[in-house]
């Protein structure tokens, strides 16, 4: 298994250009003014079956733990380590636990055709790229809090999508409805890369630390366009509670706009 990892890994580097996203989040797209936290909601889903986190991750089955409400916020700082803090794999969600507590604030912007569009693309995207469905959710949400029809961001480059890609094509501004095909479109943009820019599987490879580790530094360059090293909320051009607010998500939390953006955690 780890011979076939590497071969593939080796052969995705090669195959795609190593310019950097710079896929800004600064608060705009969040519709409340505090730590809204929302209720789970029931919604029946396969487990995705396929997770690739790093060169040196291994394939899982998307498992992880089952909660039956949303956990409260935690403000992580430092290096993405567990030795700092950082949750491991083994402490975040399962998939359809985190999927079924983001879908109060989904349906805010998005109709139930458009909310499962989402959810197939992702899983489709997932058993495509090799990375984790419960990332690419995490960033969904923290980039457009799952909004079909959010704007752009531009700061020399066009963010775009609901995973706020660089320079995409694919969005639904003033669509009403999105299509299925735009969606799967939008997140397999933001997963595996544009024309011009990686996406999260690309830096994700490059990442030769742990897992979960991997995961934060990932979001920290997908957010700022790099990473120098040391406090992941310390990066230049970059929303320093970014990194914090993707682990919350993967360890079950939901709201609207994270208590460490509104300086009470």
């Amino acid at each position: 298994m780890a011979s076939i990892l590497k071969t593939f890994i080796l052969l995705s580097l090669a195959s795609v250009a190593f310019s950097v996203p710079v896929a800004y989040d600064n608060g705009m797209w969040y519709s409340g003014e505090g730590d809204s936290s929302v209720a789970p909601v029931a919604y029946s889903a396969p487990t995705p079956t396929l997770a690739l986190a790093s060169s040196t991750a291994t394939p899982s089955s998307g498992g992880g733990i089952k909660l039956s409400t949303p956990a409260l916020y935690v403000h992580y700082r430092g290096d993405g380590s567990e030795a700092q803090g950082w949750p491991s794999v083994d402490k975040w969600v399962d998939f359809n636990t985190m999927w079924g507590f983001q879908q109060t604030l989904m349906a805010v912007n998005d109709s139930p055709d458009e909310i499962s569009a989402i959810y197939n693309a992702i899983l489709s995207e997932a058993k495509t790229s090799g990375v984790d469905a419960r990332y690419i959710l995490a960033t969904i949400m923290e980039e457009s809090t799952g909004n079909v029809r959010v704007g752009t961001t531009v700061n020399g480059i066009t963010n775009i999508g609901l995973m706020q890609d660089h320079a995409g094509t694919a969005n639904c501004i003033n669509t009403t409805p999105c299509p299925a095909a735009t969606i799967q479109q939008m997140i397999a943009e933001g997963t595996s890369g544009t024309a011009t820019g990686d996406g999260l599987k690309q830096i994700l490879q490059r990442q030769t630390v742990t897992v979960a580790q991997a995961v934060y530094i990932t979001a920290r360059i997908y957010n700022s366009g790099s990473y120098h090293g040391g406090a992941l909320e310390e990066d230049d051009g970059s929303t320093p509670c970014y990194c914090s607010d993707i682990a919350n998500l993967l360890t079950g939390w939901a709201g609207d706009a994270s208590p460490c953006k509104l300086g009470t955690a």
